[in-house]
């Protein structure tokens, strides 16, 4: 976690189930200031979100039904959808970077998916919503950072939410000790969500305030009066 912005790592892995799959949808949400649509929607007029400081990469492993082996990761091409203040919606199209050619992904296609942002310190709330649907995916949640010790002496939290929409605490989960990542100079924290139920919404909170400062105030945890979207 650099001192002016953090950056969000998503990993996919799923099989093509469709004849015409162009294009694996994902959005960016963030609200720091969830107990006040009116207060967030006025931070989010002056703190309006760029995609040049998003910075969204995505990088393709697949292997099609008639492939023995994995074709190599290829920077895939990301389309831009929709957008808000603080909502940007987007296509990580199957097309390479540069040249937008078309993969040859079809139907019972293995995909191994990976995407990246950046995001500002001023636009970004302390938690991440992580969503299990029919299927009961597994989902796990982990926190980087060069500094072990900051690691060691946060405090991170899981929450689920009840029927209306209201965070509550989970008890009896653990988040890993600190481990020291394979490569590269950052130590790792990593729980793995529950998948009791299904169609429902974790949300994993930790104190930014340990990795960023006094400066950084820590999201009160409530139900989102914004409610720009419900993924």
């Amino acid at each position: 976690m650099p001192n002016k912005s953090s950056g969000k790592l998503e990993i996919k892995e799923y099989d093509i189930i469709s004849e015409n799959s162009k294009w694996y949808a994902g959005q960016f949400y963030c609200n720091k200031i969830l107990d006040s649509s009116e207060r967030a929607q006025e931070y989010y007029e002056k703190h309006k979100i760029s995609w040049r400081d998003l910075n969204i990469q995505a990088h393709i492993e697949h292997k099609n039904p008639e492939d023995d082996n994995w074709k190599p990761q290829i920077e895939v091409y990301v389309k831009r959808v929709a957008e808000g203040n603080n909502y940007k919606e987007f296509h990580i199209e199957y097309k390479t970077v540069p040249d937008k050619d078309v993969l040859g992904i079809k139907k019972g296609t293995k995909v191994k998916l990976t995407y990246t942002y950046d995001v500002p310190l001023t636009i970004w709330g302390t938690y991440l919503n992580r969503y299990l649907t029919y299927w009961r995916e597994v989902s796990a949640v982990t926190i980087l950072c060069q500094d072990r010790q900051k690691l060691d002496v946060a405090t991170f939290k899981l929450y689920e939410a009840n029927e209306n929409g209201d965070p509550v605490l989970v008890q009896g989960v653990e988040w890993s000790p600190t481990y020291k990542q394979q490569a590269g100079d950052l130590f790792a924290r990593t729980i793995i969500i529950p998948t009791k139920r299904i169609c429902c919404r974790y949300t994993a909170w930790w104190d930014a305030t340990v990795f960023f400062g006094d400066s950084v105030e820590n999201t009160k945890m409530t139900s989102d009066e914004l409610q720009l979207t419900n993924r």
